[in-house]
């Protein structure tokens, strides 16, 4: 198979299921952590249906200039949680002012995260990735449930997501 590069940046798909969806539940999104922090206008990484409980999306390349979390160019990055929403206005598509439904997703009772780092040029931008074990493009990592650290996942965890409201954001109950 293709061998994975830290500095060429890396594409990813997502999929999964949610084990007890919230009966309004129609699409899943990729929420940018932007977006929670209060930043608006930057819609979602990936907005798909959900059907029978399953969602699958290709995340894209167009990182909108409000998801991106730091300014440092040479550790730049943006992150997304994978949230169910209710289309309250029967258009197919998430809007900001629809309600989210089903908080995230679990990878192994952990909950997952989607994080973008910007491709890097520079020696300090190749360091930065090679001492954090990350790469350039999308990536699935799992955060711990205190918060403390963030373990990168292989891609092929990245089409088994599964959970609804057991998988919560950073800060809510569990």
């Amino acid at each position: 198979g293709p061998i994975a590069l830290p500095g060429v940046p890396a594409s990813l798909s997502v999929a999964g299921t949610l084990t007890s969806p919230d009966p309004d539940a129609d699409g899943v999104i990729g929420a940018w952590y932007a977006f929670f922090l209060g930043e608006r206008g930057i819609g979602a990484a990936f907005d798909a249906p959900l059907e029978g409980g399953a969602f699958a999306a290709p995340l894209t390349e167009d990182i909108p200039d409000g998801a991106w979390l730091t300014a440092d160019p040479d550790w730049t990055y943006a992150a997304a949680f994978v949230v169910a929403y209710d289309d309250e206005d029967g258009d197919g598509a998430w809007q900001e002012d629809e309600s989210l439904v089903d908080r995230s997703v679990c990878v192994d009772g952990e909950v997952a995260i989607l994080r973008y780092n910007r491709p890097v040029d520079t020696w300090r931008g190749y360091r930065l990735l090679d001492c954090y074990g990350a790469r350039a493009g999308w990536s699935l990592a799992t955060v711990a449930a205190d918060e403390t650290w963030t373990e990168w996942q292989d891609d092929a965890r990245a089409s088994t997501l599964t959970g609804g409201p057991e998988c919560p954001l950073f800060g809510d109950e569990r």
